[in-house]
């Protein structure tokens, strides 16, 4: 899969919270979450990154949508999605309300790159997998569907509130996924969240050297606290 280079967001987070942002372990972020009280940001299981080795990091814009009712009119069928994508910042990662159909593709995956986006997290399903995986743009999904949302939703809104993985989704937020699932971050906590995080893994690495060294995991968590 190509080497795929994330954008920061120039206005959301300094140059160094981004830098650790690329670094930070995405678990670490999700128990420094719970430990201020924040029990409801790591998304559903089933929304997984659709080629391994997928990180994704940005700032939240947010689709919200209905099942459709009427049939979209002609020549206007996918302009809000358009809209979307087209509207994207440097730095912003798309999240969608759940959808239960295709909303993406490579077409979708090239528009949101020429945009600088950072990926997509999608609480509904993909096509063009393949063709995806080639350009290497990070895509977080319930898995891949070839029925297009054409003939199942209508988009109604745009950075707005949403529910994506039954996780609350604020525009602004900093989404962050990787192998093991997606996280959450209210803007307020950004950095805030993240430092800790990132100071949490630095213990890791320490704690997975003791260990290497034969310490016992108890005595490990005694010294360090983590585990």
């Amino acid at each position: 899969m190509p080497s795929f280079s994330p954008t920061r967001p120039e206005e959301a987070v300094t140059p160094e919270t981004w830098t650790m942002i690329g670094q930070v372990n995405v678990s670490s972020v999700s128990d420094g979450l719970h430990a201020r009280g924040y029990h409801q940001q790591v998304m559903r299981f089933d929304i997984q990154a659709l080629h391994p080795g997928s990180r994704v990091c940005g700032i939240a814009r947010t689709v919200l949508s209905r099942p459709l009712v009427d049939a979209p009119e002609q020549g206007r069928e996918y302009e809000m999605l358009f809209a979307a994508i087209d509207g994207l910042q440097p730095g912003q990662v798309l999240v969608t309300d759940r959808t239960d159909c295709c909303v993406w593709g490579e077409l979708c995956s090239e528009a949101a790159i020429h945009r600088c986006g950072n990926g997509a997290v999608i609480d509904g399903f993909t096509r063009d997998s393949a063709e995806i995986n080639q350009l290497g743009f990070p895509l977080f999904c319930r898995g891949r569907h070839l029925s297009d949302m054409l003939y199942h939703r209508t988009i109604t809104g745009l950075d707005e509130p949403i529910l994506c993985g039954d996780v609350a989704v604020h525009p602004g937020d900093l989404v962050l996924g990787a192998e093991d699932g997606v996280v959450v971050v209210p803007r307020g906590l950004i950095e805030n969240v993240v430092q800790e995080a990132f100071e949490k893994s630095a213990t890791e690495f320490k704690v997975r050297n003791a260990l290497r060294q034969g310490m016992s995991a108890s005595d490990a968590y005694r010294r360090f606290g983590v585990l």
